[in-house]
């Protein structure tokens, strides 16, 4: 088996996973809620991803569908700019190492924006070892971080307390 084929087979194997612990997860949530008489019907919300890796994007994306967010992904943080004056999403989730224009970069814009993003929560997802730095990029702006590897659990619970918020 070539190192290739091997790899991909491992990505397969783990997205595979990670979606059916997604599914598990959320149904689990769902359930508790369902029990507790907590089962509405609630408006679309609307998570931007910002991922230039598709893996890690589509991962994101399901995590966010079983979150009860509508996911839009942006590959390059230059078009999420654009996007996001339109949408007005009631999530922002970036990542930070990226081509082009980093998420460092990506916050500080949103920061200096006209449009007032005050209100849009942001999660960073970073491997970054210093991450607590990362939040200075956008000071008037609510951001949490998320250091990988970070549980699946983590990104989708935040998910379902902006959700039961009203986001």
């Amino acid at each position: 088996m070539s190192v290739s084929r091997c790899n991909a087979l491992s990505v397969s194997t783990d997205r595979a996973w990670i979606q059916r612990s997604v599914s598990l997860l959320a149904a689990s949530l769902k359930a508790g809620a369902s029990k507790q008489g907590r089962v509405h019907k609630v408006k679309e919300l609307v998570a931007v991803i910002v991922e230039d890796h598709p893996v890690t994007a589509e991962i994101v994306s399901d995590i966010c569908r079983n979150g009860g967010f509508t996911p839009v992904v942006y590959e390059k943080a230059f078009d999420a700019l654009a996007g996001l004056q339109e949408l007005r999403p009631d999530i922002l989730i970036t990542d930070v190492h990226m081509p082009q224009m980093s998420g460092r970069v990506l916050l500080r814009t949103i920061s200096e924006s006209p449009y007032s993003f005050q209100g849009v929560p942001i999660v960073v997802l970073t491997g970054d070892d210093n991450a607590d730095d990362i939040a200075t990029e956008g000071d008037n702006l609510n951001i949490r971080i998320l250091v990988k590897p970070y549980g699946i659990d983590q990104l989708l619970h935040y998910l379902e307390e902006l959700r039961n918020s009203g986001a």
